[in-house]
């Protein structure tokens, strides 16, 4: 895949460290950070003001979303109950 010999993955074992064409690509496939791949740390993540501003906005729009969505369950029951005893008359004439 990346054309990586197993003698390569033998010697990172061994603490070897993988030549630089080959660690960002590793990185991606692994889902983990060039820091981890160098040196077997991750880099902590850090949010910024913004993003947890971000974060604050998008679970108030979640919470809008989910009282929306209850109200339409609940209009959607309503208008079952009217409309059953509709239905049942048109099927008794049948």
């Amino acid at each position: 895949m990346l054309g990586i010999a197993q003698a390569s993955v033998s010697a990172w074992k061994k603490g070897s460290v993988p030549s630089s064409d080959k660690i960002v690509p590793l990185a991606e496939i692994l889902e983990v950070s060039v820091e981890y791949i160098l040196t077997g740390k991750d880099v902590p993540i850090q949010i910024v003001k913004s993003d947890k501003r971000e974060i604050g906005r998008l679970e108030g729009k979640i919470e809008e979303q989910k009282e929306r969505i209850k109200f339409l369950e609940e209009q959607i029951r309503e208008l079952i109950a009217k409309l059953s005893p509709v239905v049942d008359n048109r099927q008794n004439r049948q």
